[in-house]
């Protein structure tokens, strides 16, 4: 089964339209090429599947230089990613994809029904076996990560450790400042 993409949005650009609540959508999609394809709509934006043609940036044009009239407050193109293909595939293909995963579990469920005779779980076969950590082992290990923690989180964030310790350092030095002239008030009076 070969795929068609170009119909399931590759070569096509998302254009995101934030709108005013009075805008009409109709008016705004007939700006653009007849084959675009409304996404969404909602009181505040519309979101269109338009194919990239030459026409598209005199239709852009088109739709920025009537924006104040046709309700429209701002406009975001963004290319159509790889993802959103997938899943407009799926969507438009649910049924023999249900087939497909029903037959897979078939030949799956066949192969646990087998396994299981020799008393093995499903995780056991397809993950090696795991040891539990105990005692010091895991004391040692829990104290490793929160060293790994924290050294992490002092790299990411070297700004907030230097602006805290310059903050305490200041803070000491005016506490001791502040302490002498209290002693020396004290020595003063006696």
């Amino acid at each position: 089964m070969q795929i068609n993409f170009s119909v399931l949005g590759h070569g096509h650009i998302e254009v995101t339209l934030s709108t005013k609540s009075w805008c009409v959508p109709e008016k705004v999609i007939s700006k653009f090429d007849s084959r675009a394809q409304q996404l969404s709509v909602d009181s505040e934006k519309i979101v269109l599947n338009v194919p990239y043609t030459e026409s598209l940036p005199q239709s852009l044009d088109k739709v920025e230089s009537e924006k104040k009239k046709l309700g429209v407050t701002g406009i975001s193109v963004s290319l159509i990613t790889l993802e959103q293909v997938f899943l407009k595939y799926v969507r438009q293909n649910r049924f023999y994809i249900v087939i497909l995963l029903l037959f897979s579990y078939f030949i799956i469920g066949c192969r646990i029904v087998r396994s299981e005779d020799s008393g093995k779980h499903l995780n056991e076969l397809f993950t090696a076996p795991l040891q539990k950590v105990t005692g010091t082992e895991l004391c040692m290990q829990t104290i490793s990560a929160l060293f790994c923690k924290k050294f992490t989180y002092i790299r990411k964030n070297l700004t907030v450790l230097l602006t805290i310790v310059c903050i305490s350092l200041l803070d000491i030095c005016f506490i001791n400042t502040k302490i002498r002239y209290i002693f020396d008030d004290i020595l003063y009076i006696f």
